[in-house]
């Protein structure tokens, strides 16, 4: 067996969750083992990182982040998706995260990986409109199961926002 905890940090608590996994695993599949570790982690993940000046917006629409704020103008007939666009070009599981009420970055939780086509997809939308983006591990909304791509504006300084959620 791997350790992923060592010295004092292995403490009882944390050999009977390894304990009750094992359990789940030996009588039913992997699968419901990565289900039971991800409903135990989704939460936390999520409050660790809201917990740090987040608020999720009710729209999320990464027009609002490339603009810097504003609304959603994306129910009128008349705009220009190309110089107005509501989305990047694949999204799954997407939040708008605000940080004093202004847009700081747009969240996606992404099933199993990006292949290379994806990537360069998401790269040549984020050169267009000046935005950046970074892949984490950790996510929120299925641990285990997605990942979360992180996208902000280019020359932006916000924190790295996965820091220390675990320490917390």
């Amino acid at each position: 067996m791997r350790n992923f905890m060592s010295g004092k940090r292995r403490t009882d608590e944390y050999w009977e969750a390894v304990k009750s996994l094992e359990k789940v695993l030996k009588n039913d599949r992997l699968d419901a083992a990565m289900r039971a570790s991800a409903e135990a982690l989704a939460e936390p993940i999520q409050t660790g990182i809201l917990s740090q000046g987040y608020k999720e917006s009710s729209t999320a629409c990464i027009n609002r982040l490339i603009k810097g704020g504003g609304g959603c103008s994306h129910d009128r007939p008349d705009v220009d998706w190309e110089r107005c666009p509501h989305q990047p070009p694949f999204r799954d599981h997407v939040s708008l995260l605000l940080k004093d009420g202004k847009p700081v970055a747009y969240v996606m939780h992404m099933y199993d990986d990006l292949p290379w086509e994806r990537i360069k997809e998401l790269t040549e939308f984020c050169v267009k409109y000046n935005l950046k983006f970074s892949i984490k591990a950790a996510s929120w909304h299925f641990p285990n199961r997605t990942i979360c791509v992180w996208i902000e504006r280019a020359g932006s300084s916000t924190p790295e926002p996965f820091v220390n959620i675990s320490r917390k």
